[in-house]
């Protein structure tokens, strides 16, 4: 249990990441005066970098509960052992 439970706090770090680092690059493009920015080929909205903020910040809350959950475990298995 302990070692799929590892691997979702992985998972939900790096996309913890993954969705802070779209934010990021999105908050850098220059929008116009109506929050569009068109690259080409497509429009890129100003909203859509909040939207990836509150993405992360709820992965990150995730995987913090997760991690506190395998660490509260760890020290079960631990103090039952002795």
């Amino acid at each position: 249990m302990p070692i799929f439970l590892i691997v979702l706090i992985v998972l939900n770090a790096l996309l913890c990441l993954f969705f802070a680092s779209m934010t990021y690059e999105r908050a850098l493009l220059p929008y116009d005066e109506l929050g569009r920015y068109f690259d080409g080929q497509i429009v890129w909205h100003e909203q859509a970098a909040g939207v990836y903020a509150l993405i992360s910040t709820m992965l990150l809350a995730l995987t913090l509960v997760m991690t506190c959950v395998l660490v509260k475990k760890i020290k079960y298995k631990e103090s039952e052992s002795h």
